[in-house]
């Protein structure tokens, strides 16, 4: 089996099954042609990679469980139900979310980003020239695992909205209209400098505090009246708004609101910016040229490398690593035949086998 890749090394020390003897792995990896510095730093990651996973596997369980407590307590919200949880009831499975998904994505993260393989001096004889057959590697498990961290980050605030959706259900099917007054209005700074606008009423049944868009809250005054439904059991559980507006599903809760946004429309983004990075990353697998680089500069955390292309020109790329190599030292690249620009070091195609 042909190793060429940090992927197709893993894989292989992968096929050697468990092992604690460290002694013995790193004998057999020398065997399949790494020099021992190279066998050392290829057992250290693959042992980085083991822990991580099982990192990212507890933050699973976590997840599972705020999950499966959240959507529960979203059931008996949406139906109305009696016993449906208030809000410090919802705070162990936004909390179990929140603490699930930033394990997953640690984890993952350690899995996703391993060093740069820097083994290679010279292109490899076992890399066969483009077009190439592809597997692959253990990392896209890991890309998966740091995608459903993201959603369950998302999903916390979400868990924390549960009494809201309740207390609107409840005043949809049992709320009573009546005809409050605005007592006072004030405002309270957000993040970025933005400005939340809200107006205090009062009622037959108590008080209550409402939400509103700026325009809104430049023409209420105080001593204006506004229709209020209320549970006439609980006249805490209020809102300054129609029977009728209660049925039209609206997101007034800022919390509810930003976790729609992100679900909707930042997390589908980020998706297609992952997918478009591996695409990215696949083709150079498959068609990418093979030829030395030198790199030219090595900043904290960013490479920058020289390279001709198959005309003779010469390209620059620019690549984010932990790793610092020296200026001049050599480099295997592949590059796009057909977009030479678009360049990776072979030690970083890690998504792929080419072995």
């Amino acid at each position: 089996m042909a190793v060429i890749t940090t992927a197709d090394w893993l894989r292989y020390i992968e096929s050697l099954g468990p092992s604690d003897d460290r002694d013995s792995l790193r004998m057999r990896i020398e065997s399949a042609g790494a020099d021992p510095q190279h066998a050392a730093w290829l057992l250290s990651v693959y042992r980085q990679r083991r822990i991580a996973h099982t990192v990212a596997s507890v933050g699973i369980g976590f997840a599972i469980v705020g999950a499966a407590l959240s959507a529960y307590q979203w059931w008996l919200a949406l139906s109305g139900a009696l016993n449906a949880p208030e809000i410090a009831e919802t705070i162990i499975p936004a909390a179990l979310l929140a603490i699930g998904a930033v394990i997953m994505v640690i984890g993952s993260g350690i899995e996703l980003s391993p060093p740069l393989d820097f083994a290679d001096r010279a292109i490899p004889a076992e890399l066969t020239p483009p077009p190439r057959q592809v597997g692959y590697s253990i990392r896209a498990s890991a890309a998966r695992r740091m995608a459903a961290g993201v959603f369950c980050m998302m999903l916390a605030p979400l868990a924390m909205s549960v009494t809201d959706v309740r207390n609107r259900v409840w005043l949809r099917d049992h709320g009573v209209e009546t005809t409050g007054r605005v007592t006072g209005t004030y405002t309270r700074k957000g993040s970025k400098g933005s400005i939340h606008y809200y107006y205090r009423y009062e009622f037959d049944g108590g008080t209550g505090v409402q939400s509103v868009a700026r325009k809104q809250f430049e023409q209420t005054r105080v001593g204006d009246t506004v229709p209020v439904t209320y549970l006439p059991s609980r006249p805490q559980i209020n809102r300054a708004t129609t029977k009728a507006r209660l049925h039209r599903w609206t997101f007034d809760d800022p919390v509810l609101a930003v976790a729609m946004f992100y679900l909707l429309l930042i997390v589908p983004l980020v998706a297609l910016l992952a997918g478009h990075g591996h695409a990215r990353q696949r083709t150079l697998a498959e068609r990418g040229v093979a030829t030395m680089a030198e790199v030219t500069r090595a900043r904290q955390q960013v490479i920058e490398y020289r390279y001709g292309d198959q005309t003779g020109r010469y390209m620059f790329g620019r690549r984010r690593l932990r790793e610092r190599p020296a200026v001049g030292q050599p480099l295997v690249i592949l590059y796009d035949p057909d977009k030479p620009k678009r360049s990776a070091p072979l030690g970083a195609i890690g998504d792929f086998e080419l072995g």
